[in-house]
């Protein structure tokens, strides 16, 4: 389990290292959601602004990755709303 921050900040880095090198666009915000189904993530990342089809694939790819390994710790903020975090 990882905090949204530090959920976040691993998403950011591991974002930045595969989209391509001349684009700017950043790790979009990632939210707190309900389980939508057994073995499914409880954190959900935003579309990206960004319309680079790479980058939309290393969106994907990290997503992917990380919702296998990582849900979010229950922050207090998910007993009175869904918590996010904007990108930085």
């Amino acid at each position: 389990m990882k905090s949204l921050p530090a959920l976040y900040r691993m998403l950011s880095e591991a974002f930045e290292a595969r989209r391509p090198a001349e684009c700017t666009c950043k790790m979009p915000i990632i939210f707190e959601r309900k389980r939508p189904a057994p073995g499914e993530a409880n954190w959900r990342a935003e579309s990206l602004w960004c319309g680079s089809l790479e980058c939309q694939y290393a969106l994907s790819e990290v997503v992917a990755h990380h919702a296998r390994l990582y849900d979010l710790a229950e922050s207090r903020e998910s007993t009175h709303g869904r918590g996010s975090l904007a990108g930085r």
